[in-house]
């Protein structure tokens, strides 16, 4: 939260040390126990982010360096910005996590709508969205939130009311909201182009467009690379990343593979697929849908091996509502237009 409060107020030119005493500001507004735990004074098991946490509190300089980590979601931070003119930085900042949960269960109400009669539909996107890894969402004031509710939507417009230029407006937005979600892009164009819905050149021109977004967002954000996420990941967090020079090991990102694997299964992972696969056996209208999450939670752990449950949630979404997307007739999941 830290980290998107002062990028937010980069957006209008402040100046860091001005950024810096703002952010902190608000958090000192906060209840004593969080404000103990985000300035780092409460030991956890993880010490280099306490350290983290004590060093940014007390340097500004410590305080811009990080920011490049949070400053590739532009539209999340814009958004953070204009919110905080109103409200003030940290209540902006739980509010759009709030805001973005609610409109996400009226989305999920309404593509169940499409199957199920309204009432029930009520009570399964009531159940759906109380779940821990999506209710956890709207209780975390960052990007999470907005990010999933951009690509569901998208998803939504594209496969249920087949409105192919909003749908893909939309989904290629959704990475300058969270830049993960291009992994979901080019499952969608993939797909698309399969079925028809795109020509191959469409389907490569707008993927150029999303690896594009990509590396432009991560240039002018001063992202620290790849080397640096993997690090931030798998062994601590860094005090002056900027002054770091960070080597990954094939070692390394295979420990890191294999110990979250556990995490992985002890999480809500297998819960989602065993309703997929209650929708895949009844033929679900979804089911081609279904099987792009499951593509894109082996491919997100592929790209970055950690396991993060609101990292999930926009492939959980379209697990669950395959398990009520049953038609009487022969599904027509993703028609040639």
């Amino acid at each position: 939260m830290i980290g998107y409060m002062g990028n937010a107020l980069l957006t209008n030119r402040t100046p860091i040390k001005e950024a810096h005493r703002l952010v902190y500001a608000e958090i000192h507004r906060l209840p004593e126990t969080t404000q103990d735990s985000l300035l780092g004074r409460v030991p956890t098991s993880d010490r280099s982010q306490d350290a983290s946490r004590q060093a940014r509190a007390a340097s500004a300089d410590y305080f811009a360096e990080f920011l490049p980590c949070f400053a590739i979601r532009p539209a999340y931070n814009q958004a953070l910005f204009v919110l905080s003119r109103i409200v003030g930085l940290t209540r902006a900042a739980v509010l759009l996590s709030i805001l973005s949960y609610f409109a996400l269960g009226w989305i999920v109400y309404a593509w169940a709508c499409h199957y199920i009669r309204p009432e029930l539909s009520a009570v399964f996107s009531l159940l759906l969205m109380l779940m821990p890894p999506i209710s956890n969402m709207g209780r975390t004031p960052i990007s999470d939130a907005a990010s999933t509710l951009v690509a569901v939507g998208a998803l939504y417009v594209l496969f249920e009311t087949k409105r192919e230029v909003l749908g893909l407006i939309l989904l290629l937005g959704s990475i300058f909201v969270r830049t993960d979600n291009v992994v979901i892009a080019a499952l969608v164009l993939a797909a698309l182009w399969l079925h028809q819905r795109l020509t191959f050149w469409q389907m490569a021109v707008l993927g150029s467009v999303a690896a594009g977004s990509v590396l432009f967002i991560n240039r002018m954000a001063g992202d620290y690379g790849i080397a640096m996420l993997y690090y931030r990941n798998f062994i601590g967090t860094p005090i002056a990343p900027a002054e770091m020079v960070v080597h990954l090991t094939a070692t390394e990102y295979l420990s890191a593979f294999r110990s979250n694997i556990s995490a992985m299964l002890q999480g809500w992972l297998i819960p989602f697929l065993l309703l997929a696969v209650v929708g895949v056996a009844r033929r679900s209208h979804l089911r081609n849908l279904a099987l792009i999450a499951v593509l894109y939670v082996l491919l997100h752990y592929l790209i970055l091996p950690n396991w993060v449950e609101r990292w999930f949630v926009v492939a959980y979404i379209p697990l669950a509502l395959s398990a009520i997307a049953v038609t009487q007739s022969s599904p027509t999941s993703l028609p040639s237009h």
